[in-house]
């Protein structure tokens, strides 16, 4: 049922949402599912990646954790740069961790603080995502 239509889950008793094996096919077919997951699998590693890596921001249905779990955010940025916006705030202001999101995904720096864009970090979110930031400085230049 999970794999096929996991919103049929929602029908279902709530204890449905406490299966490991149901709630891992339902997020891995629709990452908004974790939101229903009972607190146990929402705190389970395994469930919580294999959702942020069908959405990214799944990690906002995460337990706190988990949020702050270095390898799971990373997947969630990489598949979705607004994720960064569910990490912990520890990770948020760890200047490594910013690098290590910038390389996963570059439209990280949307969300970064200000005093992180450091060079390095620029380079490596230009690095992973140029092609979209150099059509965007190429029209500014064209326009000036």
């Amino acid at each position: 049922l999970a794999e096929e239509d996991w919103s049929e889950l929602l029908h279902q008793p709530a204890e449905v949402w406490d299966d490991k094996s149901t709630v891992f096919a339902a997020v891995s077919s629709c990452g908004w599912a974790l939101q229903y997951a009972s607190e146990p699998l929402r705190n389970d590693k395994a469930i919580a990646l294999a959702a942020v890596r069908q959405n990214g921001l799944a990690l906002q249905f995460a337990s706190s954790d988990l949020r702050g779990d270095s390898d799971l955010t990373l997947a969630a940025v990489a598949q979705c740069g607004r994720a960064f916006t569910f990490c912990s705030t520890k990770l948020q202001r760890d200047r490594g961790f910013v690098l290590q999101a910038a390389k996963a995904n570059g439209h990280v720096l949307k969300y970064v603080d200000e005093e992180l864009q450091d060079s390095e970090v620029m380079s490596e979110a230009v690095d992973q995502c140029g092609s979209i930031l150099s059509s965007i400085i190429g029209t500014t230049f064209e326009q000036s």
